[in-house]
């Protein structure tokens, strides 16, 4: 049960309630990693979804699931902010998450 409501806490704070059922997304405490390299944000966990965004190296992001090679994020807080809210990057643009 505490893992169901975590799962929709989640979706209703990033907004992708649909994305999580469909997409079968893996809950997790929100946490922050850095990204490595240069990514791209894509609207859904696929190769060939339609970016929505990009990130810099050094960029934190909150991860707040998982799918397969993606990790679900929240776009950072900025001055000005980000062209996105959350999205999809792949799991190897962070350095090692635990």
């Amino acid at each position: 049960m505490e893992r169901l409501t975590l799962r929709v806490a989640l979706g209703l704070m990033a907004g992708m309630i649909f994305t999580t059922a469909a997409y079968g997304q893996t809950a997790e405490a929100p946490r922050l990693a850095t990204v490595l390299r240069y990514a791209v944000i894509l609207e859904e966990p696929t190769r060939d979804s339609p970016t929505v965004g990009a990130v810099e190296a050094g960029t934190a992001l909150t991860i707040l699931g998982k799918v397969d090679d993606y990790y679900f994020v929240r776009a950072p807080q900025s001055d000005p902010p980000a062209s996105w809210e959350n999205g999809w990057i792949l799991v190897v643009a962070f350095e090692a998450v635990n």
